[in-house]
């Protein structure tokens, strides 16, 4: 009978203490923004740092996003991110004179996710997402040879859309919520990684 009760009352503050979980997290529209530390994984870069060239592929980057919370476990959000930019710049000698070159990409995207949350208790959730995104990049080229006046550049642009994935982390206090995140852009051949952190608000 004493194992009866004690396992009744378990499960009584279990469902309360679920209850008081599915209190917090009520559906509804949210809108946020972050800004962190964007990385390229470009094989094209990795390549020019081989033969010598200075390549920067880390840059700031931030992110305007707008979701709906479904209810405890799932919402769905679009987005829209710029993800920075990538430097390469090098000398050497051309026909015995000494040449110098200089490129860089950006990109931005902007997509749709899924996200699958798990609230920890009721300020506490971490969460994991996956979508696409539509990217776009613009790369940029010069060539300077001083000795013989050659000043070129040349300029390109390229689009596309492909996966994007993520985790994270949210604190909520009343109708804001603090995140930090770790996500993953496909950029066709490259990946661009983003690490942030940011704020929403919930209507």
């Amino acid at each position: 009978m004493i194992k009866k009760v004690t396992a009744l009352a378990i499960l009584a503050a279990s469902v309360t203490s679920l209850s008081a979980n599915a209190e917090t997290y009520h559906p509804g529209p949210y809108v946020g923004g972050s800004i962190g530390h964007t990385s390229v994984d470009w094989d094209v870069l990795d390549d020019l740092e081989s033969e010598g060239a200075s390549v920067d592929d880390n840059d700031v980057g931030y992110k305007l996003f707008a979701g709906y919370r479904i209810n405890n476990f799932f919402a769905i959000e679009g987005f829209y991110a710029d993800l920075g930019k990538a430097t390469a710049a090098g000398s050497g000698l051309v026909g015995g004179n000494t040449a110098h070159a200089s490129a860089d990409v950006d990109a931005s995207t902007f997509g749709l996710s899924a996200l699958a949350i798990y609230p920890i208790n009721d300020k506490v959730e971490v969460f994991g997402k996956v979508g696409f995104n539509a990217w776009d990049a613009d790369a940029n080229a010069s060539l300077r040879i001083p000795a013989n006046g050659i000043n070129e550049s040349a300029s390109d642009s390229d689009d596309g859309t492909d996966p994007m994935y993520g985790v994270g982390a949210a604190y909520n206090i009343d109708n804001l919520s603090l995140r930090v995140e770790f996500e993953r852009y496909e950029l066709d051949d490259a990946n661009v990684d983003m690490a942030s952190a940011g704020i929403s608000y919930k209507f």
